[in-house]
């Protein structure tokens, strides 16, 4: 536990699908399955329970895209949850379709909140947003799970999120209100949404104008709950001072997104990586991070000091018949750059291996390039000797382990 966070947020599918086909969802469940739409097995589970201390209370979301009560072993996942850093994790559903006993386990659960997806408490609406549900036995789930948290002692807080559309928004300052009155919910959330690709004239025709988010605003700073806008809406802070005129952007969030096949996305880049494949994801995943963030400030300085901290600890060995020159070692993203020059004094193919600090040696690939500034120092050896090489970080090393490494330069 004194670990100190390093990421805004986690988010994990347990699943890969719902129960439900809601018309603002980026999802399109119509379509074909695809590789992702399957459950999160057991052993993936526990080392994804290993990235815990990576964020905030309450900020690993045991949900993202889809619905995580499909899980056939939800309630056992949630038991292996160390008790210590239960209070990180929360869990959002649509409460749709679930049993009684796993609303029980649910409320029983040492977890930190349990969010529910609530959009409206008029039937033909709830229909519209909430397609494939029943507002009857949504209300009744809802109502179990209300009352088992009562009657625990360790129960999780219940916290509601309200989906903002033009179907419902004039509805939603009495649906904060009943809410609270009935469920006496911890928190409620008000949220936009992104326009699906494949539903775009229903989103088009669906999402609210600014002057509606500003009239909305307004009733809701008027109930006396603790209702909040969340601050993905792009019009205004929530803090409700500034010129409605200026958009707002949030700041850029860092976090991951876990799919339930294991593969782990960084969020607002191309780097994706398969959990499954990494003996130890919390020490990877903390010194990924690390570069990460130096490589997005995006300044030559800190790519140079970076290198400059590798070159440091780098043991180089080479055979006394071969010169070399290790010039620059930079990291980009989930790549490291190597750049040098390096040749066989009787002309001879050099090879360069990296030898890390398990003893694994790896032999770089790499075409010798022209070099004319060391053609002016040495001669004919010097034209084609500098190499320029890539090396994408393996699942199993971090890049605290580049910064172990030895590199060996041998004749071929």
């Amino acid at each position: 536990m004194d670990e100190k966070p390093c990421l805004d947020m986690i988010t994990v599918d347990l699943t890969g699908f719902c129960n439900l086909s809601c018309p603002f969802c980026l999802n399109d469940f119509p379509k074909p399955l695809d590789r992702n739409r399957k459950y999160m097995d057991e052993k993936t589970f526990e080392k994804v329970l290993t990235l815990l201390p990576l964020v905030p209370d309450g900020c690993f979301y045991l949900s993202c895209l889809f619905e995580p009560t499909l899980h056939p072993d939800l309630i056992g996942f949630i038991k292996k949850i160390p008790e210590p850093y239960g209070k990180k994790v929360c869990l959002t559903t649509n409460l749709a379709k679930v049993s009684e006993q796993v609303i029980h386990d649910l409320a029983e659960s040492h977890i930190n909140c349990i969010n529910i997806s609530i959009d409206s408490l008029e039937d033909e609406t709830f229909k519209q947003l909430r397609t494939g549900a029943d507002l009857y036995r949504f209300m009744k789930n809802l109502e179990k799970l209300t009352q088992y948290a009562v009657a625990s002692d360790v129960s999780p807080d219940i916290r509601f999120i309200t989906i903002a559309t033009k179907l419902n928004y004039k509805e939603i300052p009495g649906l904060v209100k009943k809410c609270a009155e009935m469920f006496k919910p911890a928190g409620h959330e008000i949220r936009d949404f992104c326009i699906p690709l494949t539903k775009q004239e229903w989103g088009m025709k669906n999402k609210l104008t600014l002057s509606q988010w500003v009239s909305l605003d307004d009733e809701l700073s008027k109930l006396p709950y603790g209702c909040t806008l969340d601050d993905h809406i792009g019009f205004f802070p929530p803090n409700r001072q500034a010129d409605v005129e200026s958009p707002y952007f949030r700041e850029k969030i860092k976090g991951l997104r876990i799919h339930a096949d294991g593969e782990v996305e960084y969020l607002g880049s191309d780097i994706f990586i398969d959990i499954n494949r990494i003996d130890d994801p919390l020490y990877y995943f903390k010194s990924l991070i690390h570069f990460i963030e130096m490589d997005h400030r995006k300044t030559d300085e800190l790519q140079k000091v970076a290198g400059l901290l590798i070159k440091k600890n780098i043991t180089i060995k080479a055979e006394e018949e071969i010169e070399y020159c290790l010039d620059q070692v930079f990291f980009r993203s989930v790549t490291v750059i190597f750049m040098g020059w390096c040749f066989h004094k009787r002309n001879k193919p050099v090879n360069i291996y990296l030898v890390f600090p398990d003893n694994k040696k790896v032999k770089l690939d790499y075409s010798p390039l022209e070099s004319p500034d060391v053609e002016r120092s040495v001669g004919e050896l010097g034209t084609k000797c500098r190499f320029l090489i890539s090396v994408p970080l393996a699942h199993k090393y971090s890049p605290i382990d580049f910064e172990q490494i030895s590199i060996e330069f041998k004749s071929g």
